[in-house]
């Protein structure tokens, strides 16, 4: 042994030691849960291919082995994943992996396979997986499937990568297309039943040696190599095992499993000398042997040909006939093929063979070669059973067996060769006919209709028993019906023609007073045609109908006062369905076993399901969720009936807005008298409580109006006395006083009083008629920037004298629109007059602009200003923020009803000591505009 081969001994044996070392810390770990779940209860199932060396495969004694066996167990032992191999055939392990009973297995990645459930696969390549095809010698080779000749077959393995791949592919006719397993289309291809197989590169080199097939060969076809990966439905699962895979193809472990299966001569490259002797050896005896063969091979070869021509007639006759040819040899108790594919190409035991015989047929079959062994076979042959397919899963075919002995010179039998031919099909058949012929005979027979059977011309051929009870036979063979026409009687006679027999069904009153026959039949006579349309016989039906006949009578009865009470209680129904929509009345029921509350539209259409819980939590306040689990929860004791109201969020609607309800409740019993829930009516009541609350607004509204009304009186009284005082006062004494400027200055006093009271007067007639006929507005043509002008001068000598600075800003030479200009002009002077009112030095800014299709009019003032929390205020009636200040409190709430009457809006922006700034927004149409200059837009 050389230093290299004894180093490589040792790190075997190191290998080996760490591998000991970690099943038994695997095995001391056994009960401990792995984090993905898998455990020695629950372990990690792998379903694997049984025939698919050298990926994966059962061995001789059932075991998995094969690299992806090997490249699992090392990942999954390096993960402490406990884990179960189980061995399939490959569609029923890709139908296990899809329906949830096994969690991972390996196939090529671009499998046409379409799983039902998500399906997850690695990132790294385990193994290339290669295409070959498979054909006998001396067929045409292909390396594209569209070469494959007109009556050229082609054999696949189900749910393979390359089956998938070709039946996606449109070059192929897909009738030329067979099914089976690796093995059984090796044997066919090298029978030459078919011309080619595709399969993997690596399964197929390995199974052609196995079953010492020399007659294959392989070649490259068009169909694209595919990569092996793990697959599974737990993306955790495959994210470990690659991430294991990774580590493990760094190490080089991974390699040396792949030299393994797919490269054995690389895993020995030291040769000891024993091996090389044995080699010598051999080739010195291979030699010799050669020598030999060429020596006798031509002794040999003229007294064999004429053997083979014969062989070959005798194989083409076998082929014709589809029979196989199997031996029994009694010396050494095995049965093999001499022709054909009964049995696998190592043959069976004879034990092993006679198990596979159906237990029904075993006696017979061992009785048959008894019989033939011992020269007393007097029978051409025997019928057996033979299982074609496992135990577990038996696959039974009828096999018919001619036999003959074959014996040795002293007259021994040692041989028994047996012809067997595959009679499933004819045997299915007939017992097919069998089971047909007995199941008519029965259903004939046994009917629970009366059937009987006449000839052409009317004669009785045959009745069953229902029949012959029905007409009061005198025995199964009754002279009086086999000997009457079937015309002759009187109520067969009115419905059949002799001459033109056509199918009839009828029911009516048939009478035999010779048999004392009077019932109430159904019949249904049909004729019964060859294929020439000849009729031959005639099939008729009987069927006691009177006792039916009376429950349908006593049925129809019935039924006529069943729909007269359905009737009645859809009226009742409909009336209740009617009162609960009218009412927004809905029928509710809880479960205390299932915590639900379910609402109903009536008595039956379910609306709505909630829980419990979710009743109480839809209530707003802490009582109300109380007050909520008290009425439908409470503790079933105390479940008495009980009506109260509740604020709880719109069940029935989308809006989520606060409702009120009336629910009243009785309790809900079961047949033993147990509380089970509750039920009654719930009622939306939320109209009626915001009617309510709207009626105590109006009321207390009412009550603040008469009072507002009495403060108005009181303060119209001292408003008009005020001035009316001055005027007379002043004038009294105006012709007393004789300066000019006293005269001139009483006159001024007298003037403003006099404007203050029209001013009053009018703002009390305009309300007036607001409350009597409503606010109308009046559109016309106007030069709104004249008006404006006009309006702004009649007040400014008024804000002048008071020493504050007035500023007008009109913007427009001409602004031509149409609106009612009276009104707006008031606007202007109610808010001017505010303004004058307020304001003791600084400044009053009126202006407008066109905005938004409209005229927005503003007064911006340094007054005293009026707090935010009151600036909606101010445009009610009879609103006066200070009690010291001249004024009714109408002037803002006239503005306010001229803006809602002309679709506009109106507003005020204000603060405590900053003063405000009124605005209102008249929506009108603008026929023409001249702007001025900019810098002539305000003037003081």
């Amino acid at each position: 042994m050389t230093t290299s081969s004894l180093h490589n001994t040792l790190i075997r044996t190191a290998a080996a030691l760490l591998l000991l070392l970690a099943c038994t810390m695997a095995a001391s770990a056994s009960s401990k849960p792995h984090e993905l779940g898998y455990t020695k209860e629950r372990p990690l199932r792998i379903v694997s291919d049984w025939n698919f060396a050298p990926y994966e495969y059962s061995n001789d004694k059932g075991d998995p082995e094969g690299y992806n066996i090997d490249m699992l167990k090392a990942i999954l032992n390096e993960l402490e994943i406990p884990h179960v191999f189980m061995l399939k055939e490959w569609s029923q392990a890709v139908k296990m992996f899809d329906a949830g009973e096994a969690d991972l297995l390996i196939e090529p990645f671009y499998n046409r396979y379409q799983y039902t459930r998500k399906t997850c696969y690695s990132r790294k390549t385990l193994a290339p997986y290669k295409v070959k095809i498979a054909y006998r010698r001396g067929t045409k080779p292909i390396t594209k499937l569209s070469q494959m000749g007109e009556d050229d077959k082609l054999t696949l393995k189900k749910y393979d990568y390359s089956t998938f791949i070709i039946l996606s592919r449109n070059d192929i006719d897909k009738k030329r297309l067979r099914f089976w397993s690796p093995k059984i289309s090796l044997y066919e291809l090298n029978s030459g039943r078919y011309q080619y197989f595709v399969w993997g590169e690596w399964p197929l080199k390995r199974m052609i040696k196995e079953l010492n097939l020399h007659n294959i060969e392989l070649s490259d076809i068009d169909i694209p190599a595919g990569d092996m990966r793990f697959a599974s439905h737990n993306q955790q699962l495959i994210d470990e095992l690659d991430d294991q895979f990774a580590r493990m193809e760094q190490s080089g472990t991974i390699h040396k499993m792949q030299n393994k299966w797919f490269h054995p001569e690389k895993n020995d490259d030291d040769a000891s000398p024993v091996v090389l002797i044995v080699i010598l050896l051999s080739l010195a005896v291979a030699v010799t042997i050669f020598i030999a063969n060429r020596v006798m091979a031509a002794r040999i070869k003229r007294s064999t040909q004429y053997s083979v021509e014969k062989n070959k007639i005798m194989q083409e006759a076998l082929n014709m006939s589809g029979n196989c040819v199997v031996q029994l040899n009694l010396v050494k108790q095995n049965v093999c093929n001499i022709h054909g594919t009964h049995l696998p190409p190592e043959g069976l035991s004879a034990q092993a063979y006679l198990e596979r015989i159906h237990p029904d047929d075993r006696k017979d079959m061992q009785e048959f070669t008894d019989e033939l062994i011992k020269g007393e076979n007097v029978r051409e042959g025997q019928a057996y059973r033979w299982n074609a397919g496992t135990a577990e899963s038996p696959k039974w075919l009828y096999m018919y067996n001619r036999s003959i002995r074959e014996t040795d010179k002293n007259g021994k039998v040692i041989n028994i060769i047996s012809t067997l031919t595959d009679i499933t099909d004819e045997q299915a058949k007939e017992q097919k006919d069998g089971e047909l012929t007995a199941k008519y005979s029965n259903i004939f027979e046994m009917s629970i209709v009366g059937l009987s059977l006449y000839d052409r011309n009317g004669f009785l051929i045959d009745a069953n028993r229902k029949m012959r009870e029905i007409l009061n036979f005198e025995g199964p063979m009754d002279e009086f019906y086999y000997n009457k026409c079937l015309f002759d009687f009187p109520t067969i006679k009115s419905a059949v023609d002799p001459d033109n027999i056509t199918e009839v069904h009828f029911c009516s009153r048939i009478s035999v007073p010779e048999r004392g026959v009077s019932e109430y039949l159904e019949m249904r006579i049909r004729p019964m045609e060859n294929t020439e349309g000849e009729t031959v016989y005639i099939l008729v039906t009987v069927r006691h109908i009177s006792a039916e006949r009376d429950i349908y009578l006593q049925r129809k009865l019935n039924n006529d006062k069943l729909r007269a009470v359905n009737r009645k209680t859809a009226k009742s129904e409909d009336e209740l369905r009617h009162l609960l929509e009218e009412s927004n009345t809905r029928v509710w029921r809880s479960s205390f076993a299932d915590r639900q509350v379910t609402f109903y539209k009536d008595l039956r259409n379910m609306e709505l399901q909630i829980s419990i819980d979710e009743f109480i939590d839809s209530t707003y306040t802490d009582e109300g969720k109380a007050a909520a689990r008290g009425f439908i929860d409470p503790p079933q004791s105390e479940v008495t009936p009980r009506t109260m109201v509740i604020a709880a969020r719109n069940w029935f609607g989308g809006d989520g807005d606060k409702h009120w309800y009336s629910i009243n409740r009785i309790p809900d019993y079961d047949k033993d008298g147990n509380v089970t829930g509750c039920f009654g009516l719930i009622r939306d009541m939320t109209e009626l409580i915001e009617a309510q609350e709207k009626l105590k607004e109006e009321t207390q509204r009412a009550n603040e109006s008469e009072q507002q009304k009495s403060m108005f009186l009181a303060n119209m009284s001292h408003e008009i006395r005020t001035p009316l005082n001055a005027i007379v006062g002043f004038c009294d004494l105006l012709q007393s006083v004789e300066s000019p400027d006293d005269r001139k200055e009483f006159i001024r006093i007298i003037r403003n009083n006099c404007n203050m009271l029209m001013h009053l007067i009018n703002d009390i007639l305009i309300i007036s008629s607001m409350d009597s006929n409503g606010l109308t507005i009046e559109p016309c043509d106007v030069d709104f920037a004249d008006s404006f002008d006009d309006v702004c001068t009649t007040f400014a000598q008024q804000i002048t004298e008071k020493g504050v600075r007035f500023i007008k800003e009109n913007p427009y030479k001409s602004l031509h629109t149409q609106l009612d200009n009276d009104r707006i002009q008031q606007v202007i002077i109610n808010f001017a007059t505010n303004a004058i009112k307020h304001t003791e030095q600084g400044h009053i800014r009126i202006g407008y602009r066109v905005e938004d299709g409209g005229i927005r009019i503003y007064c911006e003032d340094t007054g005293s200003g009026i707090p935010k929390e009151k600036c909606e205020d101010v445009f009610r009636r009879f609103v006066k923020l200070n009690d010291f200040v001249q004024g009714t409190g109408l002037g803002l709430s006239i503005c306010k009803a001229i803006a809602d009457s002309s679709g506009g809006r109106i507003g005020v922006e204000s603060e405590i000591g900053k003063g405000a700034n009124f605005w209102i927004w008249i929506p009108c149409h603008i026929t023409s505009v001249e702007p001025k200059e900019k810098e002539e837009h305000a003037e003081e």
